[in-house]
């Protein structure tokens, strides 16, 4: 098992004190859709909501999103754990705020808001 921790977003904010907890080895998809970018592994999915000023921007932040996650999650994806590895909890943005996280992602809104509006699992 490789658990990972990510902070649920809503309204363009980090939920303070609310994790979600997922098991990356069972990671299946990654999909850029027109305004979400989905991340989905056995009993779980990932839904990111993404803001922009039109159309193409909505989708060149999923996209972003998912270029950013493919290399950090597939590194961990299968069967193949290590003790060490099975042992720890990979903390996902660790120690940045909102706005960090819009700049290590490379998302952007060019007006208005921020562009993660949520990240949640279901």
């Amino acid at each position: 098992m490789k658990l990972f921790k990510f902070p649920a977003i809503a309204s363009d904010a980090i939920t303070a004190g609310n994790y979600i907890w997922v098991d990356v080895s069972t990671l299946t998809e990654i999909n850029a859709l027109a305004d979400t970018c989905v991340l989905k592994g056995s009993g779980w999915t990932i839904t990111m909501t993404v803001d922009g000023d039109d159309a193409a921007e909505k989708l060149l932040n999923t996209s972003a999103l998912a270029a950013y996650f493919a290399p950090i999650l597939l590194e961990y994806n299968g069967t193949a754990v290590h003790r060490h590895e099975s042992q720890k909890v990979y903390d996902v943005w660790s120690g940045l705020d909102y706005l960090g996280i819009v700049a290590a992602t490379g998302i952007v809104k060019t007006t208005g808001t921020g562009p993660l509006v949520t990240l949640a699992v279901s």
